[in-house]
């Protein structure tokens, strides 16, 4: 399956073009290694003690690994320099409290126009480890929209900040769109069971979600 990614700028069409999400997961995760030592103080009988156990980090987790490197980065395409008074949607528009108070809300606006086979949308997500603004989810439909999707978010800062060119802002990853029904089935002895031998095999197998359960979508 093919996504195409129009630009209406010449000033950015090569230097900052959308990329696989994979290329925009934050440096500091990145160095996050595969196992890490946690002091665990032992309880028993003795005086408590102090021993030293290795577990696993998130690297080993497939669901959150995939979720990171599904879909495209959208990026800005020059530098741009975030006040702390700057919105474009006042709160009245989302009068709700978000992170403790009443927001204005920020949007960033795009270049690129996404364009997906038909009867294929685009889910749009915050990226991952920003920690200056999140911009709000959403599902446009790609197929059939031509212009460029904008970007509303909500600042989680109140200082001003400076964005650089190529700085990812959005997440966008197409989706199949179908109707769905949906049904409550009986819990069971047989899926208790099973359930029970998935755990146990997640718990023992190392890289068991990975080998025997993850099926892998490529983005390029």
């Amino acid at each position: 399956m093919n996504i195409k990614f129009q630009c209406l700028s010449k000033s950015h069409k090569i230097e900052y073009p959308p990329v696989p999400a994979l290329q925009v997961i934050p440096e500091n995760f990145k160095r996050v290694p595969n196992k890490n030592d946690i002091e665990v103080e032992t309880i028993g009988p003795n005086p408590s003690t102090i021993v030293t156990s290795e577990i696993k980090t998130v690297k080993n987790c497939m669901p959150m690994i995939e979720y990171l490197s599904t879909g495209y980065a959208i990026r800005l395409g020059h530098d741009e320099i975030v006040r702390a008074k700057d919105y474009a949607h006042p709160h009245e528009q989302l009068p709700i409290t978000m992170y403790g108070k009443k927001n204005n809300y920020l949007k960033f606006y795009n270049d690129w126009v996404v364009i997906t086979p038909e009867g294929y949308s685009c889910m749009v997500l915050p990226v991952f480890g920003e920690e200056r603004f999140k911009i709000f989810g959403g599902v446009v439909a790609t197929d059939t929209y031509k212009s460029p999707i904008l970007f509303p978010a909500v600042r989680l800062i109140d200082d001003e900040f400076e964005m650089k060119a190529g700085d990812a802002i959005a997440i966008v990853f197409p989706f199949k769109r179908t109707d769905w029904t949906s049904e409550i089935i009986e819990w069971n002895d047989e899926a208790n069971q099973k359930s029970v031998e998935e755990n146990i095999e997640l718990s023992e197998v190392d890289a068991h979600y990975k080998k025997k359960i993850h099926r892998k979508n490529i983005y390029k």
